[in-house]
């Protein structure tokens, strides 16, 4: 517990100096005397920087930076020239920056990727964090310029194109409010005005590739229609192919013929050969006939297939 006290203690005048002194950095042996001021050997606080460090990297990797960052900037206090506890906390602070964009957390990522590359000139992940920073306050500049220049080009009768679900549409600006714009759309009722942003009136670039695309589009849905309409009047000539061959078929076995009835003379095939015979008997659905010239052992009933006149 008194090694615990001591360590807090040991923080809190740190801390303490480091805002009296803003622009100072406490070195080893300024830490050094402040610890023995106060009963501790540089064992603890080396075994305290450990413990936070493990800390802080169990929270990173759960992505739970605020916590990560409390634990790291404990240890960074304790130890500022440990170059584990700084990398670990130009990771924290930039993954906390991409994750909510707060400037403080950006401010620091650049602070601490600086650090590093003071004592390894190399580090690449500092030159990243740097790079992507710098690359962020350009893009920022270019838009709040375009915001501005922008905002002053448009005003109020300025008739412009916006962009609605993927379409491009005429519109007239009816009023002006900061970076938002009322419009009446052009050919529609009051009812469709509706209050935009400078996102939904397209560049011209934007608006060519829109069009383009509408257009692949258009001739795409034209091919199908077309490769459609192919395939069906190939399948309708198939089919009338078919319907052919089998009424064809179906018409030389007399399938058509349904008017047979008892005692009409008939052909009926047998293993490929038609023979003469008379019908002697009928149901529903087939025909009891006898073979000229053979016995009534010979009788058979037999389907409508089988029939010639």
């Amino acid at each position: 517990m008194d090694e615990n006290k001591n360590i807090d203690e040991f923080v809190k005048k740190v801390l303490s100096i480091k805002n009296e002194q803003e622009k100072t950095r406490l070195n080893y042996q300024d830490l050094s005397e402040i610890a023995q001021q106060l009963g501790l050997d540089q064992e603890t606080l080396a075994q305290e920087v450990i413990k936070l460090q493990e800390r802080g990297k169990g929270f990173l990797s759960h992505q739970n930076y605020e916590d990560a960052l409390v634990a790291l900037e404990q240890a960074y206090t304790l130890n500022p020239e440990n170059i584990e506890t700084l990398k670990m906390l130009l990771q924290a602070y930039f993954e906390a920056w991409k994750q909510d964009k707060n400037a403080n957390y950006k401010e620091k990522a650049f602070e601490k990727a600086e650090e590093i590359l003071e004592q390894i000139p190399d580090y690449e992940k500092s030159f990243e964090v740097i790079s992507t920073i710098k690359k962020s306050n350009e893009n920022k500049q270019i838009q709040t310029f375009t915001d501005n220049s922008t905002k002053k080009n448009r005003k109020v009768g300025d008739i412009i194109k916006v962009l609605w679900q993927e379409r491009i549409y005429d519109a007239t600006i009816i009023d002006i409010e900061g970076m938002q714009y009322k419009i009446r759309y052009k050919g529609y009722s009051d009812y469709w005005n509706e209050w935009i942003t400078e996102k939904r009136i397209p560049s011209q670039e934007r608006i060519n590739h829109i069009k383009s695309k509408n257009k692949k589009n258009i001739i795409r849905g034209l091919i199908i229609l077309s490769l459609a309409a192919c395939i069906f009047l190939v399948l309708s000539y198939l089919g009338q192919g078919f319907v052919y061959k089998l009424i064809h078929k179906q018409s030389n076995s007399g399938i058509y013929n349904t008017n047979y009835k008892v005692g009409d003379k008939v052909r009926v095939e047998w293993k490929g050969i038609y023979y003469d015979a008379t019908i002697i008997d009928k149901n529903i659905s087939q025909y009891k006939i006898s073979y000229d010239g053979y016995g009534s052992s010979w009788d058979e009933w037999v389907n409508i297939e089988r029939l010639k006149p």
